[in-house]
């Protein structure tokens, strides 16, 4: 699909998202509050694929490289974000640094500057996804894709991978509904620290709410209130899985229009050159995934780093390590 298509392909999908939750807000009788994370996540997931596209076409992206690297080393030290979130950004910075190795010419990636700030920026995504399990697992397959491409010179074909990560996303939201709607879990499960017995109460909690109204969702913020263990602790607050997050207030219409926005996603990576693109892809695999089993989409820095993601491979049509000859280095 060409840029033509997919970028507005792309924004449609966000923009009917936003309407069906804008009607959802305005059906329960909430206001139309744009720092809803309805509201504010799609419209921060579209200025960063922008801002992403434009900072890849930059003559000087050593200064975006070191911005990039400042703002994670800041979320390190500073940042009092929820980890899981920290993580999350964390594995958009591995991917950010890959997609810089594995589209720069062989000649100029160890031009002066812009070896150190790629390595400082992969360096400070991996120390942010160490700070969850679930990124750190997510992040490790990306750094051997990262080598395994830069390596090749090329990244492999595009549909194939785009299937896969499609099918892994249908699989992890199929397990999550799964999971949600037993009685009780497995021993395994249950003893294990990431899935614990409170998303197992807040999933149970979720596929009971949803079921009330599951075409159009009890409406936004309906979760909370629905929940007893929500209500109780401001950590709690959140279902800690989008779909059923989705599900539970915005109904199976929500849940369709929650998989567009994916998929579109998906086809928004593809823009670039297939090493650009097999990244991409696989970062936003890995946020949909981790944001299966979590809350993720609704923090600004998550969404904004993964759109800065998608905008960036995108820009990356016609480069790759085995097409690019050598230029004078950039910036």
């Amino acid at each position: 699909m060409s840029e033509r298509r997919a970028f507005p392909l792309f924004v449609a999908c966000v923009g009917v998202w936003l309407v069906w939750a804008s009607s959802a807000l305005l059906r329960t009788g909430s206001p139309l509050d744009l720092g809803s994370p309805y509201l504010l996540s799609p419209l921060l997931l579209v200025a960063g694929v922008v801002a992403g596209r434009v900072a890849a076409e930059l003559r000087h992206r050593l200064v975006v490289l070191a911005a990039v690297a400042g703002a994670g080393l800041w979320l390190l030290v500073a940042g009092s974000m929820y980890l899981n979130a920290q993580a999350a950004v964390g594995v958009q910075l591995v991917a950010l640094a890959g997609l810089v190795l594995v589209t720069e010419p062989r000649g100029t990636r160890g031009a002066p500057g812009r070896a150190g700030l790629t390595a400082a920026v992969a360096a400070v995504g991996l120390l942010l996804a160490a700070r969850s399990d679930a990124a750190a697992t997510l992040a490790l397959p990306l750094v051997v894709l990262v080598a395994v491409v830069a390596r090749r010179g090329d990244g492999p074909r595009r549909r194939p991978v785009v299937a896969a990560a499609a099918g892994l996303l249908a699989i992890a939201a199929a397990t999550v509904t799964w999971l949600g709607s037993l009685d009780s879990w497995p021993d395994g499960l249950a003893a294990s620290s990431s899935l614990s017995a409170a998303r197992h109460t807040l999933w149970g909690d979720a596929i009971a709410l949803w079921r009330t109204q599951p075409l159009v969702g009890a409406g936004p913020g309906a979760f909370r209130e629905y929940s007893a263990l929500a209500s109780s602790d401001p950590d709690l607050a959140t279902v800690h899985s989008s779909v059923l997050q989705v599900g539970a207030e915005l109904g199976l219409v929500g849940c369709v229009l929650f998989a567009a926005v994916l998929l579109s996603g998906l086809r928004l990576a593809c823009l670039g050159s297939r090493a650009g693109s097999v990244v991409a892809v696989v970062a936003w695999t890995a946020l949909g995934v981790h944001s299966v089993i979590d809350h993720l989409y609704e923090f600004p820095s998550v969404v904004l780093s993964a759109g800065a993601v998608l905008g960036w491979a995108g820009a990356t049509g016609g480069r790759g390590t085995s097409v690019r000859r050598a230029a004078a280095p950039a910036g």
